[in-house]
């Protein structure tokens, strides 16, 4: 295995109300490498704790899996994902292009820390941080009362509405057909928003850094109002929550 000394930086993101943090190479910088991260950085206030961490080791790994058990494999976006557990700590492994080396993730139980295991020379680097990233997001939400769903949202007036279905059945669709034809409503995200339990009880959804192949990343909120399930493009056939 090769290890790299590698300068790194740590940098702190507000999404969704909730503070996280990551390691980075501070030749980088963040906006060539994470740009869809750049309107959630800030710093957090003294001794808060983070919902998530993810540190960043440079090496060159060979998976090896005779101490973990594989629990899923599948493709994403044409890219190759495998789930595995071991007796304390999961691993989420992932490879962009296919015979090329994969970069390994493990992190504890809950996904609250984490450590990446990468080649710094790979050019999907970015790409590969923030999938970790997101996978470590989305299993700690349900830790504060938060889910992270695949939908499309348009929002107006601080209401939200989300679009819900498998890819391909148009969630895009409506949300585009939204905002070409009713005033005043704009997109949210039109991939991964998060839901969230506020304080107040209320239900609202916000913006991520996970938008999908639309570049959408805005570091708001909305009260949702309402969700429709999509079942294709000209049809919606479920409808939930309360829109005004």
């Amino acid at each position: 295995m090769d290890r790299q000394i590698v300068e790194v930086e740590k940098l702190q993101f507000n999404i969704a109300e909730q503070w996280v943090e990551i390691s980075l190479p501070a030749k980088e910088g963040i906006e060539p490498l994470l740009p869809s991260f750049v309107p959630f950085v800030g710093k957090a206030p003294t001794g808060i704790n983070m919902m998530c961490s993810l540190q960043v080791v440079y090496e060159n790994i060979d998976p090896d899996f005779s101490s973990i058990r594989l629990m899923d494999a599948i493709g994403v976006v044409g890219n190759r994902f495998r789930l595995l557990e071991m007796e304390k700590s999961y691993a989420v492994e992932l490879q962009m292009v296919e015979n090329r080396p994969w970069s390994r993730l493990v992190c504890n139980k809950y996904f609250t820390e984490g450590y990446a295991y990468v080649d710094i020379n790979n050019q999907h680097l970015g790409e590969i941080l923030s999938a970790f990233m997101m996978v470590m997001f989305a299993q700690s939400a349900i830790l504060h009362k938060m889910i992270l769903i695949h939908a499309s949202v348009v929002m107006n007036d601080g209401i939200g509405y989300a679009f819900l279905g498998k890819s391909g059945t148009g969630k895009s669709t409506h949300s585009s057909l939204w905002l070409r034809y009713l005033e005043s409503f704009e997109l949210l995200n039109d991939d991964n928003p998060a839901i969230r339990i506020g304080e107040d009880g209320e239900v609202y959804v916000y913006g991520t850094p996970w938008s999908g192949k639309t570049p959408c990343y805005k570091n708001r909120k909305a009260r949702l109002g309402g969700g429709w399930f999509v079942w294709n493009k000209h049809r919606l056939i479920v409808f939930t929550g309360n829109p005004e």
